[in-house]
């Protein structure tokens, strides 16, 4: 079993990771990988990154975009593996992630990278789906240039421009 994975380098957000001086407890304890456990946090925090980790064991070698990377993963009895190592051990990995979806489900996928759904079931599922459609229309999108979020990026600019404006104009009177 997987106890931790005892440092990464180079691999998504992750450089020069130490799992025991990162992952700790409120006591301070380094915690390890159980049985069952969840990963989860914020956008950009790391997640992908792991789970790549985790279907690179799965896989047998490592993503292609990641070059120059290093980590090592400590085991149950003191084993531990690490990128030349990942083809030659025993554990029985299964990874869903997004790399899981884009190579075997990719024929759900549109265009911008977004999984359509292929049924709605169930009247109450439609209106929602229905509801969920106009507001993501009302939503719009920046780079189309449309919708609620187009205008908070143009209002946003607007501001942006009028505080340069303004800090320009106070220290041409502190100058004076």
């Amino acid at each position: 079993m997987i106890r931790k994975i005892a440092n990464i380098s180079n691999f998504g957000v992750f450089d020069e990771f130490n799992w025991d001086t990162a992952v700790r407890d409120k006591g301070n304890n380094i915690v390890t990988f159980k049985k069952f456990n969840i990963i989860y946090g914020r956008n950009y925090s790391g997640k992908t990154s792991l789970s790549r980790i985790f279907r690179s064991l799965e896989k047998g070698h490592l993503p292609q975009k990641y070059l120059n990377v290093n980590f090592e993963i400590s085991c149950d009895n003191n084993r531990r593996i690490t990128i030349n190592g990942l083809d030659s051990h025993s554990l029985d990995i299964r990874v869903y992630n997004e790399d899981f979806v884009k190579e075997n489900l990719s024929f759900l996928i549109n265009d911008e990278g977004e999984i359509q759904p292929f049924a709605v079931l169930g009247e109450k599922n439609i209106e929602i789906e229905k509801q969920i459609n106009e507001r993501e229309e009302r939503l719009g999108n920046e780079e189309r240039k449309i919708g609620l979020k187009y205008e908070l990026k143009l209002k946003n600019l607007i501001l942006k421009e009028r505080n340069k404006s303004e800090k320009k104009q106070k220290m041409h009177w502190k100058s004076n």
